[in-house]
């Protein structure tokens, strides 16, 4: 029985969410972590003793959240950029490309670029910008990385690559 659950997101790209559970037994507890296991979930668990209020499961998961690349070849958007993070981030950014406003007809809107200023001033006007209209929304897990080439990027998530 779970009497309360909070959750917080780190800067590393998690959710952790706390779910202290009143088990008779550490056995019972291992039992739910087991299940959590076979049903499929790829985040962390972690069972400890917290005294009066049972037993704690911390469940720590992947954050879901949207990344913007650029996976035309051109000199790509965000991977190599100092604020790079940022920019691929950013809500206003991705709404914009969402709802197809970073274009103004063949040409870059207003808005988009104003954006781009106000999170880089100092190297707005380096970021480039050839092949925006390739820019695309990706949804992505936890941690990640922007690889490029050729100026193509893509995303490489943590927990869907086997790492060497």
């Amino acid at each position: 029985m779970t009497i309360y659950s909070e959750s917080i997101v780190t800067d590393d790209g998690w959710e952790e969410t706390f779910r202290c559970c009143k088990y008779e037994s550490w056995d019972m507890a291992e039992a739910y972590a087991e299940g959590l296991r076979e049903g499929g979930f790829h985040g962390e668990i972690d069972i400890c003793a917290s005294g009066d209020r049972g037993t704690t499961v911390r469940i720590k998961k992947p954050k879901k959240r949207k990344v913007m690349i650029s996976p035309g070849l051109g000199l790509g958007f965000a991977y190599g950029q100092e604020k790079g993070r940022q920019l691929a981030e950013d809500s206003t950014l991705i709404e914009l490309v969402e709802n197809g406003k970073h274009l103004s007809g063949r040409n870059i809107s207003d808005a988009f670029l104003d954006r781009i200023r106000e999170i880089d001033p100092e190297n707005a006007e380096c970021i480039s910008l050839r092949g925006i209209e390739s820019l695309k929304v990706v949804e992505v897990e936890g941690p990640y990385q922007i690889h490029e080439y050729g100026g193509s990027e893509w995303v490489v998530e943590r927990d869907k690559v086997k790492w060497w």
